[in-house]
């Protein structure tokens, strides 16, 4: 989930996390390093529903 402020992280955050859902917060960066955080994320939770 992409949000353009901290106000609406919490609120973002939350609601997943009352929804039942694991929510993995990552740093937007250029392409090759998000990619890379995202893939690492995915292995660690062997292979989660995204």
């Amino acid at each position: 989930m992409l949000v353009e402020n901290n106000e609406q992280f919490v609120d973002v955050f939350w609601a997943a996390i009352l929804g039942g859902i694991i929510a993995v917060p990552l740093n937007v960066s250029s392409q090759n390093t998000a990619h890379k955080s995202v893939l690492s994320v995915f292995q660690k939770l062997k292979k989660p529903f995204i």
